[in-house]
């Protein structure tokens, strides 16, 4: 891979000796604006992936949102490396356009090894991005149960429950974004309960997290919160029942 990569850029960049060869690495992007060192984070195994991150550092300067990347794609010896290479701040508190971290990304895309590896590190599990969700909202939105399962470990019990209490600028608990988590939003639902989640909490629209599931149509997210006394009876601040957002959603 790494031989492949030198030599298609040497191709490209003719006879411009090694300065045109970085010039054309640093310049390369896909449609959509992302370079190599994306790309390279995107390759399997992991111990590839580090091998040609480490070469292409020698060259170019590491992007200040690899660490995302690499928490992403879930590549732990990566962050072990970045963390190395750039100190343990790039990995634990860097932030991208969007305020988030690489334990955001981590949470989200269910990478548990990067979350524990993050977090021993010093990451801060209560980090706000811009719309004020922390890693634990992003783990519910990602029906990411095994990495919510670390970030709740990680905390004492009553940090925990403050974690599964926090609102983000919707004023929604992880468990409410627990709706959009598809086939693992039972199993992140019901670890956020256990944790001491309130099921009935409303969002600032007055919408519970069982109007979420139903609006979602998620029936085993629905089936989770009823079996923990869930009130089917609850109302948003228009008056809207549970059975209105299931009947919105088409999923009666």
């Amino acid at each position: 891979m790494v031989a492949a990569v030198l030599a298609t850029a040497s191709r490209t960049a003719g006879d411009g000796g090694m300065d045109a060869v970085v010039k054309t690495l640093a310049d390369a992007r896909d449609h959509a604006g992302n370079d190599v060192f994306m790309w390279a984070t995107t390759a399997r195994p992991h111990a590839r992936v580090v091998e040609l991150v480490a070469l292409l550092s020698e060259l170019l300067p590491l992007p200040e949102t690899l660490p995302h990347w690499a928490a992403m794609s879930g590549n732990a010896p990566l962050m072990a490396f970045l963390s190395d290479r750039s100190g343990v701040s790039a990995i634990c508190d860097s932030l991208d356009v969007h305020g988030r971290t690489p334990l955001h990304y981590a949470a989200l895309h269910n990478a548990a090894d990067v979350v524990a590896l993050v977090l021993d590190a010093g990451a801060d599990s209560a980090t706000r991005d811009a719309d004020g969700c922390t890693p634990l909202h992003l783990a519910a939105a990602g029906g990411a149960a095994a990495a919510a399962a670390v970030v709740l470990a990680s905390l004492d019990e009553l940090a925990a429950r403050e974690a599964v209490a926090a609102k983000d600028v919707r004023g929604a608990l992880p468990l409410h974004l627990a709706a959009f988590g598809g086939d693992g939003a039972a199993a992140t639902a019901g670890t956020l309960v256990a944790a001491g989640s309130p099921v009935d909490a409303k969002d600032s629209e007055g919408r519970t997290p069982l109007m979420w599931a139903a609006r979602e149509a998620n029936p085993a997210l629905v089936g989770v919160l009823l079996a923990h006394a869930a009130s089917p009876f609850a109302t948003d601040v228009e008056a809207n029942s549970v059975a209105f957002y299931a009947v919105v959603s088409n999923s009666l």
